[in-house]
């Protein structure tokens, strides 16, 4: 799994212009937490929405669904 993404995230960084935006997504489902970082950009005239990072956002059951806890999230996935 470490190998494709890898190959995933060289695919997305070779495409990437140097200026990009951030898409900030999150949904629960079945009382699980999830969120999703994407980046905005356009690449020959075509706009494109490739995922940076996708995954639960508590680990344990000391995290909370507070600003602090999605800033560690942020900070490890980006």
């Amino acid at each position: 799994m470490g190998s494709l993404a890898r190959s995933v995230e060289r695919v997305i960084a070779a495409e990437m212009p140097d200026r990009f935006g951030l898409i900030f997504d999150g949904w629960t489902h079945a009382s699980e937490h999830y969120i999703a970082v994407y980046a905005r950009c356009e690449v020959d005239c075509v706009a494109k929405t490739p995922p940076l990072c996708i995954a639960p956002l508590l680990n344990d059951e000391e995290e909370d669904l507070l600003a602090r806890g999605h800033m560690a999230f942020l900070a490890t996935m980006l």
